[in-house]
């Protein structure tokens, strides 16, 4: 009796180069955000936008 795990070996694929680029592009913006005359430890810079709780009808944790 074998295995069939161990028979299908699957190549583990690299990164496509989209995605490096689109994870680059990020960091360049948020160094662009950073020269604007902000300094780094402005809490009035950093905006947080509140989010709503939307409660799901029957989802209730006690079960």
């Amino acid at each position: 009796m074998t295995n069939e795990l161990n028979e299908k070996r699957v190549p583990v694929k690299p990164e496509p180069e989209e995605k490096k680029k689109i994870i680059q592009k990020k960091e360049d913006d948020l160094d662009e955000a950073l020269d604007e005359g902000f300094p780094a430890s402005d809490p009035v810079a950093i905006s947080i936008t509140p989010q709503k709780v939307v409660k799901i009808p029957g989802s209730d944790a006690k079960k």
